[in-house]
């Protein structure tokens, strides 16, 4: 929080813009192994919406840590590998990762609701700070993770997100990872034959 700029650059409309990039990659980096096969992405005034049918987070994991899981520890520590298990594939969209602790520390609030082992749990941060534990709130067979964040007007300003840019990164990213569905707002973008489908757009 006192260096923002580290991670996400220059401060304004591109930075709060990479957490809808950096959640998008995320799920991405499942669909690469079979794990995902879409993302949706909702904003709401300031409010980022990202929801996913991945794997879940590891809420259902003990950490290093005494007394939080895994899932808690990536929302509130910074890991200074690639990504906190050194998995491949591992892309990222407009520029270099960020991880899930930064997203969470420069957010006035952050909710994870994630499906894991039968069990879908819910966790509240505040300036990556959790603001209660870790807990099951429904059972069942659901699956994915939804995050929704609010990123700090103390920090990046009272800028908005600039939906023209996210939609065409959007757009092409859906081409890029031929099969990958990503929805932004009412849209659906999906290409199950990749960049050739945008020949037929010209």
């Amino acid at each position: 929080r006192r260096r923002p700029c580290m991670y996400f650059g220059k401060l304004g409309s591109p930075s709060i813009e990479k957490f809808v990039y950096e959640l998008v990659a995320n799920v991405l980096d499942l669909y690469l192994i079979n794990q995902a096969t879409f993302v949706n992405v909702e904003l709401n005034g300031t409010v980022v919406s990202v929801e996913d049918d991945g794997l879940g987070l590891p809420f259902d994991e003990p950490s290093n840590l005494e007394g939080i899981s895994l899932a808690t520890k990536l929302l509130t520590h910074i890991h200074w590998t690639r990504s906190h298990d050194e998995h491949a594939p591992h892309v990222h969209i407009g520029g270099h990762g960020l991880g899930l602790a930064p997203l969470n520390a420069t957010s006035t609030q952050l909710i994870v609701r994630s499906w894991r082992s039968g069990s879908l749990w819910e966790q509240r941060f505040s300036k990556g700070f959790a603001q209660s534990t870790a807990n099951i709130v429904e059972q069942g067979n659901g699956r994915g993770t939804k995050i929704e964040a609010i990123p700090d007007p103390e920090i990046f300003g009272q800028v908005q997100y600039r939906s023209h840019i996210l939609r065409r990164t959007l757009f092409e990213t859906a081409h890029l990872f031929a099969g990958f569905r990503i929805g932004f707002q009412e849209e659906r973008f999906y290409a199950p034959k990749g960049l050739q489908m945008l020949g037929f757009m010209l």
